[in-house]
């Protein structure tokens, strides 16, 4: 059993590679014409037609200038015009004009022969056959007329009788290699008959040692009567008449697997990389077949063996170097590499491979000692340069990096991945335009590589160059269909640019796969359609998530919160709670199914069930001060401010002495919770002086500022933190935060409204995909007088945030300040729901219900 299963599985794994072929492989392609070295009609299969043409030894032979009688002038002239349309392509007028001449002089023995010849072309065996019979006639032993009537039995499959024809050739002409390459190929691929094969093509090799074809079968035949090394040396000199015969080992190997024959494969393969290093497929399956027979310890020592009987091949060697570093061996790699550079210490490529190994081993003088001579030696090998520059990069070295990498393309513009390493360092050194330069450059000398277009597609996406990301991400998508990444990123382009019918486009060829992959597409597209608020779409992703994989703990959770939004919290309830019975919320897993509980219990309004698994992770968890920051804030908002000061002072005194921040973040939060704002505020004043480095502090002390009606003191803090963040800092989560807050608190008080919206669009540049932040740009919008742009963008945002209050809020105040006051109230109404207490509301109701425009939505 174990012998059939290797069988089969060898077997199944190298069909996929191609049919079998007896064949030479040409360079031209399919389409092209036949090789010379073919013998004539060879280079059909034995089952197509024959099709062969036997050129006359001289049209009209002769030098000197003769007078044609009238017969011959017209067969000439018939002659002359099927010539021309043979080789113009018109095979139908040239076998009429061939047929004609040789009507006209039927004892022109050639001109019959082409007119067979072009009949054979068109398939019209019947005038094929019963010209060349008409010449039999005449002269029974006529080998040339024999040839056509072996043609014509081959292409009607009947190979007996071809055999036959064939036979009486040779009986006649012993050496006459038409009639035995012939019966070579019949020998070989209708009788796999391979001593007689072998018997044939070294007869023919006896008369014309460079037939190529000959050469072929001859090896063919010895490799599957299980000479493999006599196949192998045949080979050797096939390849150095025509590199590209190279493949034929791979279709010889694969009739050796068929035959269950494992070893000789392997051999065979093994003198073919030999031969051919640079020839990956053969590599490629002599890996799998070695691997699926011995395991990867197997093709470690095979590679040893490779490497030890070919030492002073130095593309073998090559190939063990780079299998090493494929399989990270890195000790190896020293190893081969220090051997390689004892027998020439000028050779680049080990220089370079142990100044890599340097690198990462953190020595880094070595490794700059190596480049330099390596440098020195190999100066004009851009692949020097970019394999040395990626591991710079790779090893946070981008300075050097880019030297390198700048040579790279210096010495060849055509360079890739050159180009696209360097861009990429140029856009985190945040230069722009060079970046877009060279990741230009990388598609332009491999415009199909998806990778680069890919690359391109994330720079303009990053830049919000939305329309551009999208054309270059289509483009990558197409050259690599099966990209899940690349058409989540259109998806999410298309959400962003609010264009959601290409969404089921995209997504479908990856919802309809059974993969584990697919499991992860569907995923990660409900949780974008939830974030973009197309909630029914992302409901059915994750619900097909959590069918396949019931134990899923956060797709259960983005489930839940996506049928909140669809206002079916019971069902949202059901579908996280139930999730408590699998493994995944079990143990290891618990503190994060109780975050998660935590979470959807603080959305449906569930406060002692929100206690209760607070309550649980701060005992499982206890140094998680989110956790304990949370239960504090939900005591008290029950009510239960005792048992949160409880909890507070059970809680202080290990983290004052071990996160000190942390703790004022949970004392503040206690406060704020108690509506004491201004003993929030002076902890946070307290806090600042002690760690005047600390983002997190400074922005509690901003926002509670603005709680506090402290506007100039919530500025100045929001503009510190604007400061310490920079204009680019996607990194820094305050970036956004400070922006927009800052720029909500002007337009709440109607006052810096053009540097307000300015801020708002820098926190929406880094954050593009939060509805808080666009629900900002809309409502100065709005102020400003733009209720077109304001409309499109805060209904946007209540589409995508429908349980934040404030956004109905604000949108119900735009809509009142256009006189649609149905709609306005409308808003109101559900921001009510979701905050009965927020500020200003009750009055917005009234005038709403009244017919006329609340104050606060005055512009």
């Amino acid at each position: 059993m174990r012998t059939n299963r290797l069988r089969h599985s060898l077997i199944a794994a190298l069909l996929l590679a191609g049919p079998l072929s007896a064949e030479p492989a040409t360079e031209a392609g399919p389409d092209a014409p036949a090789p010379e070295w073919l013998a004539p009609g060879a280079e059909q299969r034995v089952h197509a037609p024959a099709g062969f043409q036997l050129a006359p030894e001289s049209a009209f032979p002769g030098g000197e200038p003769i007078v044609e009688d009238p017969v011959t002038a017209i067969a000439r002239r018939s002659y002359v015009r099927g010539s021309l349309a043979a080789n113009s392509g018109n095979p139908v007028r040239a076998f009429e004009e061939f047929k004609k001449a040789a009507e006209t002089d039927p004892e022109s023995e050639w001109l019959v022969l082409r007119a067979i010849d072009a009949a054979l072309n068109l398939g019209n065996l019947d005038y094929s056959r019963t010209a060349a019979e008409e010449m039999l006639k005449h002269d029974p032993a006529n080998t040339r007329a024999m040839l056509r009537m072996g043609s014509i039995a081959m292409t009607r499959e009947r190979y007996k009788d071809a055999q036959r024809w064939y036979s009486d050739i040779v009986a006649l002409e012993p050496a006459n290699t038409e009639a035995l390459i012939r019966l070579a190929q019949i020998a070989f691929e209708v009788d796999r008959d391979y001593e007689e094969t072998a018997e044939l093509t070294g007869r023919i090799l006896v008369a014309s040692p460079f037939n190529l074809q000959a050469m072929v079968w001859n090896a063919q035949s010895h490799a599957l009567m299980g000479n493999v090394e006599q196949a192998a040396d045949l080979y050797e000199r096939l390849i150095g008449y025509r590199p590209s015969l190279v493949m034929q080992i791979a279709d010889l190997s694969r009739r050796l697997l068929i035959q269950e024959r494992v070893d000789d494969c392997i051999r065979l393969l093994e003198r073919g990389i030999a031969m051919a290093p640079t020839a990956g497929p053969l590599r490629q399956m002599w890996e799998a077949i070695v691997q699926q027979k011995d395991g990867a310890e197997g093709l470690d020592a095979a590679y040893e063996k490779l490497a030890r009987e070919n030492a002073d091949n130095l593309p073998v060697l090559e190939l063990q170097a780079e299998y090493f570093w494929r399989t990270d061996k890195l000790v190896e790699v020293r190893a081969l590499r220090e051997r390689m550079l004892a027998s020439d210490p000028g050779y680049v490529r080990a220089l370079v491979d142990l100044a890599r190994l340097d690198l990462k081993e953190g020595l880094l003088e070595s490794a700059e000692r190596r480049v330099e001579l390596a440098l020195q030696i190999g100066n004009d090998d851009p692949e020097t340069y970019r394999l040395l520059g990626q591991d710079f990069l790779d090893l946070g070295y981008p300075e050097r990096a880019r030297a390198l990498l700048e040579r790279a393309v210096a010495v060849n513009p055509r360079d890739p991945e050159g180009h696209f390493l360097l861009g990429g360092l140029y856009e985190d050194r945040k230069l722009y335009d060079l970046a877009e330069e060279h990741l230009r450059a990388a598609i332009d000398n491999s415009p199909a590589t998806a990778r680069y277009l890919e690359g391109l597609g994330g720079f303009f996406e990053r830049r919000s160059r939305l329309r551009e990301a999208s054309e270059l991400y289509q483009q990558a998508l197409a050259a690599d269909p099966s990209n899940r990444q690349v058409a989540l990123s259109l998806i999410l382009l298309n959400y962003r640019l609010d264009q959601t019918d290409g969404i089921d486009r995209l997504a479908r060829p990856f919802l309809a796969d059974t993969a584990q992959d697919a499991v992860d597409f569907q995923m990660r597209l409900g949780i974008t359609a939830q974030r973009f608020g197309d909630f029914e779409r992302a409901r059915h992703a994750l619900e097909r998530v959590v069918e396949k994989v019931p134990g899923l703990i956060p797709a259960r959770y983005y489930l839940a919160t996506t049928l909140v939004n669809l206002d079916r919290p019971d069902l949202a309830r059901e579908v996280l709670e139930e999730g408590a019975r699998w493994p995944g919320a079990k143990e290891a897993g618990r503190p994060e199914y109780l975050s998660y509980l935590a979470d959807l219990y603080s959305m449906t309004g569930d406060t002692e069930k929100r206690i209760a698994a607070l309550e649980e992770l701060a005992e499982l968890a206890p140094g998680d001060h989110f956790a304990t920051r949370s239960l504090i804030g939900a005591l008290v908002e029950a009510g239960r401010a005792r048992e949160a000061e409880r909890a507070l002072r059970e809680y202080l005194p290990a983290a004052e002495r071990g996160e000190p921040v942390e703790a004022v973040l949970t004392r503040v939060e206690f406060e704020m919770a108690r509506e004491r704002t201004e003993q929030a505020l002076e902890i946070l004043t307290n806090a600042l002086a002690e760690h005047p480095g600390s983002p997190e502090v400074r922005f509690q002390l901003a926002f509670a500022s603005g709680k506090a009606k402290r506007s100039d003191l919530a500025e100045e803090h929001y503009r510190a933190l604007i400061r310490l963040s920079g204009p680019d800092s996607e990194e820094d989560r305050y970036a956004a935060l400070a922006r927009n807050n800052l720029a909500y608190l002007f337009a709440k008080e109607r006052r810096n409204l053009e540097e307000a919206e300015t801020l708002a669009r820098e926190a929406l540049q880094l954050n593009p995909d939060a509805a808080f932040i666009m629900d900002t740009v809309g409502y100065i919008r709005y102020l400003r007088g733009d209720f077109d742009e304001a409309r499109r963008l805060m209904e946007r945002a209540a589409r995508m945030s429908p349980r934040d209050p404030e956004v109905h809020s604000n949108l119900g105040d735009l809509y009142s300040a256009q006189g649609l006051f149905e709609q306005a109230q409308r808003s109101y109404d559900r921001a009510h729901a979701l905050d009965p207490a927020l500020e200003g509301l009750a009055e917005k109701r009234q005038a709403a219900a009244s017919g006329v425009p609340a104050s606060s939505s005055a512009p």
